[in-house]
């Protein structure tokens, strides 16, 4: 807990809890489950893990594109990996370099290997535990962190009782040497921040129920319950009945004191012969994670209103995610010629600190942005030299194409380059920071243009019509499932007329930096040859000069000629023009296209701020209701 707060709190002035959480308990679960603390091995577990719990109560439709369906192959996925770590715990048990008790899985192989000698059943395979370890997970991990968010929220919303955990908290820490951590006595004399999340647990139940079978026939209710029929039950009901719990919608740790509430009637964790077991593993990561956060922070809402939705059902799209994984996986594809989605999440995770460090205070101390950054992107080149090494190998083979990506195209002539010269040879090395540079560039602008071109078509439906008519045009012209090509791209030009205008007024950068050939002067200052200058296109692109009322979102401007060189500069200008402003024109207008002729779409929050950090970004991620366009029969 310790080591996760300093990684992804300390150092931040604002953080969104649920990913933070989800992250602390995800990684908490596979280590104590599995013994899994491998960051790489995380990363292959993560990205899928949230997909297949997301897919545990769904409707189970399984075909391309519902919830039921990507939590299929995201559990598949997730099975291979266990599968994985199965032999290679077994194979370190054999070796002696492995104890039963280090982790659940180890015994586990343990015990079962022993079943399977002593039994004439069928055996335990390595199947049937990944598919067990899979259950154990979800359970550690979504329940606890819906839990510990809540607890979070609760905490903000009655100061009151946040002074009580945090006096009860801060007794315990002074009773403590310095840099001991929690035992099990300690937790026992958390009995006051227990009942808070008793109470937390109480009002916000962290699961939508569960199923039982009727061993006999029963009446309940005024019905009849034939014997084997499948029940389900609502721990909401139960927990907010005046009857069991008076003014049940008024947060009181204190109904938790002494005895408690009745049998049966506080059921978080079920009852009976089928109770949760792993009630005493929940309590104590949820006590261990309010230590730590109430001892170090107090906490501030950013949305004081904030609603709650009860996932699995439907819920908001926030667009800035959704358009980072587009704008991600396309780049990893064109520029590495990586499809594999378990490739992908070695790079996904670690990019977005990698990309988020560029811009940062250059002060390598671990917790801040700048040493997030470094640590990141050193992990991401170890995974593209592993790619380079791979695709070395496929060229050699035959099995790939210089023409397939631009790191086989590159390879090519490295190599050609390096047999040529004399001098200092291009290493697999310099080629991985090249790339890292090239993914960056083709990911986080392309990102931010994207979203801000969603936000601007929603607040002038007039363009989002224009838009949407011309879309329309283009797709009807073309034979049903053809793809767009070029000529399709060309024919779109008020929509890039669209995207210039949010390009000119939302700059997807802070600038570059330039090096003066010769002294010169401007404004009044005189600058001298060789010095280094800084320019920002916010301030050209605002320019009254150049664009008439520069505040006001018109396309227009972008008809015809167009606006005078060197005024719209959002891919630099002149030599050192960005290389890949045909690649963002394209990934764009491509973009475009396929949401407008599917969707109409509402902000949530009609006045969501703007920050920039150190791009452009909405303060809340965009959220979003899609409207899909109602198909003609």
């Amino acid at each position: 807990m310790r080591l996760h707060l300093e990684e992804y709190w300390t150092g931040r002035d604002q953080v969104e809890v649920c990913p933070f959480v989800a992250k602390y308990t995800f990684a908490l679960a596979v280590k104590l489950l599995l013994g899994v603390r491998d960051a790489t091995e995380l990363e292959k577990l993560a990205v899928p893990f949230v997909e297949a719990a997301g897919g545990i109560i769904a409707v189970p439709i399984n075909i391309p594109g519902t919830r039921f369906n990507r939590g299929v192959k995201a559990s598949k996925r997730i099975r291979e990996v266990i599968n994985g770590i199965i032999a290679q715990r077994r194979k370190d048990l054999a070796d002696g370099t492995a104890d039963a008790s280090q982790n659940l899985l180890s015994h586990m192989i343990v015990e079962v290997d022993k079943r399977n000698q002593d039994t004439k059943d069928p055996p335990t395979t390595d199947g049937d535990m990944s598919s067990d370890l899979l259950g154990l997970l979800i359970g550690g991990y979504d329940t606890i962190n819906t839990t510990v968010v809540f607890i979070m929220m609760m905490l903000v919303d009655y100061p009151d009782v946040y002074q009580e955990v945090l006096k009860e908290q801060t007794e315990i820490a002074k009773a403590k040497p310095s840099g001991e951590l929690l035992n099990w006595d300690d937790l026992r004399k958390m009995k006051y921040s227990w009942n808070v999340a008793c109470e937390v647990l109480r009002m916000r139940p962290p699961t939508v129920g569960a199923f039982r079978v009727a061993k006999t026939d029963f009446t309940y209710g005024g019905f009849t319950i034939p014997k084997g029929w499948k029940l389900h039950y609502l721990p909401h009901y139960t927990q907010r009945n005046h009857e069991f719990f008076p003014h049940p919608e008024k947060f009181d740790p204190s109904r938790f004191e002494g005895a408690g509430p009745a049998p049966y009637t506080f059921v978080p964790f079920g009852g009976g012969a089928r109770m949760c077991p792993g009630n005493e593993y929940a309590r104590a990561e949820i006590l261990v994670f309010m230590y730590n956060i109430v001892t170090r922070y107090n906490w501030e809402r950013l949305i004081p209103d904030e609603k709650v939705v009860i996932d699995p059902l439907p819920r908001p799209v926030e667009v800035c995610p959704f358009v980072a994984k587009y704008t991600f996986a396309l780049a990893v594809k064109l520029l590495l010629g990586v499809r594999d989605a378990t490739e992908l999440e070695k790079l996904a995770v670690p990019f977005v600190e990698a990309a988020g460090g560029i811009i940062a205070v250059p002060i390598n101390i671990p917790g801040t942005r700048f040493n997030r950054g470094v640590k990141a992107s050193k992990r991401i080149r170890e995974v593209i030299n592993g790619i380079i090494a791979q695709r070395r190998k496929d060229l050699a083979d035959g099995t790939a194409d210089p023409s397939q990506n631009l790191l086989s195209h590159m390879i090519v002539e490295v190599d050609k380059r390096n047999q040529d010269t004399k001098n200092a040879p291009t290493t697999d090395g310099d080629m991985s920071s090249d790339l890292l540079g090239l993914l960056i560039g083709g990911y986080d602008t392309i990102n931010t243009t994207v979203v801000f071109i969603m936000m601007m078509l929603v607040d002038y439906p007039d363009v989002y019509q224009e838009v949407l008519k011309e879309q329309t045009e283009i797709a009807k012209a073309k034979p049903s499932g053809e793809l767009l090509n070029w000529d399709d791209l060309r024919k779109m030009k008020y929509s890039w007329n669209v995207a210039c205008e949010v390009l000119r007024m939302r700059p997807p950068t802070v600038g570059a930096f330039r090096v003066a050939k010769t002294e010169f002067t401007y404004g009044g200052f005189t600058i001298p040859k060789g010095w280094k200058l800084h320019y920002l296109p916010h301030y050209t692109q605002r320019n009254h000069e150049f664009f008439p009322h520069p505040e006001k979102f018109d396309p227009s401007r972008f008809e015809g000629a167009g606006p005078a060189p060197y005024t719209f500069v959002p891919f630099g200008g002149g030599a050192r023009m960005c290389p890949g402003n045909e690649y963002a024109r394209a990934e764009i207008l491509v973009f475009m296209y396929n949401i407008v002729t599917r969707y109409n779409w509402e902000r949530l929050i009609p006045d969501e701020k703007v920050v920039i950090d150190p791009l452009p970004r909405p303060v809340h991620g965009l959220p979003i209701k899609l409207i899909p366009h109602k198909t003609k029969a």
